[in-house]
């Protein structure tokens, strides 16, 4: 069995007259997560500079609601007694926050993880490269885990090349951030520079966890940037600018790492997910 234990992530679309759960609230000062941590803006009321679109979110009477009926959610089935049998499931908003770039094909997000409670004493580094993993069995936003109980069908396989990962501390509290190039294979073994995308992301253990029948799930939050190689340093210091601006118990604060250590490459395998519009 996957250490994420029998664990399953499924993206669906919310029905009309169907909701999922959204603990996050804009105040006056800040986006709140529901999970203990906020967003601080930068200026008025938003979280990134003009070029950047909020896109699960509308203006609805001069207030921000919830894409209810367009956001994506997802499903986590777990299986708490080790029987083979899901025996509860949290459906969540995808997204807690979802940016995209007027200009160029950057995407900014972020989002809340519930996960069996046999990771809760799992190092940061060790939950980083399983999601890094999975990143190849749906897509950069959006991972499947491994261990999913579903069928899945075999689409190509992609090339994870790890540029950067170290610890790095968020809010006060530690994190851990991975720095990665995407590439399918098959382009890959023909020209060796081809990558799709460039993707960094930030893990770190939320101080509220997610509460399913009594039941209290570990929960992490991921913070992620993708963009096109070429384009990706124009897009960092705004994700950066979020990072700093998170606060946990009053503490805010990030500081981006300066000393990359050396690259590492690993193989996965891109699976197509079953999902529905």
């Amino acid at each position: 069995m996957n250490q994420w234990g029998r664990y399953l992530m499924v993206l669906s679309w919310i029905a009309a007259g169907c909701s999922s759960q959204v603990r996050e609230a804009f105040t006056p000062t800040a986006f709140s997560s529901g999970y203990g941590y906020e967003v601080r803006y930068l200026e008025g009321d938003q979280l990134l500079p003009p070029t950047w679109v909020l896109e699960n979110y509308v203006r609805r009477n001069g207030e921000r609601v919830h894409r209810d009926q367009l956001g994506a959610t997802t499903t986590y089935e777990f299986d708490n007694d080790d029987n083979g049998l899901v025996d509860d499931h949290v459906e969540l908003s995808t997204h807690a926050l979802r940016f995209e770039n007027k200009v160029s094909a950057g995407v900014i997000w972020l989002r809340n993880v519930p996960m069996s409670r046999r990771m809760a004493s799992k190092d940061l580094r060790v939950v980083m490269r399983e999601y890094v993993d999975g990143i190849a069995s749906s897509s950069y936003e959006v991972v499947r885990f491994a261990d999913c109980k579903r069928p899945v069908v075999v689409k190509r396989r992609d090339v994870a090349a790890i540029l950067h990962q170290t610890p790095v501390t968020v809010a006060g509290v530690p994190g851990f951030l991975a720095v990665i190039d995407l590439a399918d294979a098959e382009q890959a073994r023909v020209a060796t520079n081809v990558r799709t995308r460039r993707i960094a992301l930030v893990i770190w253990r939320t101080p509220v966890a997610e509460l399913s029948k009594g039941r209290r799930y570990p929960t992490v939050a991921i913070a992620g940037y993708a963009n096109l190689p070429d384009d990706f340093d124009g897009g960092l210091a705004d994700f950066h600018g979020l990072l700093g601006r998170i606060a946990i118990r009053g503490m805010a604060g990030f500081a981006p790492p300066t000393s990359p250590p050396p690259a590492e490459t690993t193989t996965t395998t891109f699976f197509r997910r079953h999902s529905r519009r």
